[in-house]
């Protein structure tokens, strides 16, 4: 079951980046991103298909512990 507040975060719309293409996390993915992997023992691999991203941007998205920006 999801903790109600990680209910509303289960399908975040990707924020546009500068050269308008839909690629940017928010810090709200990269708490979810942590948050399967770290907490719940999710594979990166299993987080990736889960949400729509590609391995390495999990694997980027764990490497950094403050999201850029």
């Amino acid at each position: 079951m999801v903790p109600p507040h990680l209910a509303d975060i289960l399908f975040l719309e990707m924020v546009p980046d500068a050269k308008g293409s839909e690629g940017m996390l928010t810090v709200d993915h990269y708490e979810l991103i942590r948050r399967k992997v770290v907490i719940e023992g999710k594979s990166q691999r299993d987080v990736a298909k889960e949400l729509g991203h590609s391995r390495e941007t999990i694997a980027k998205a764990l490497e950094l512990r403050i999201p850029p920006g």
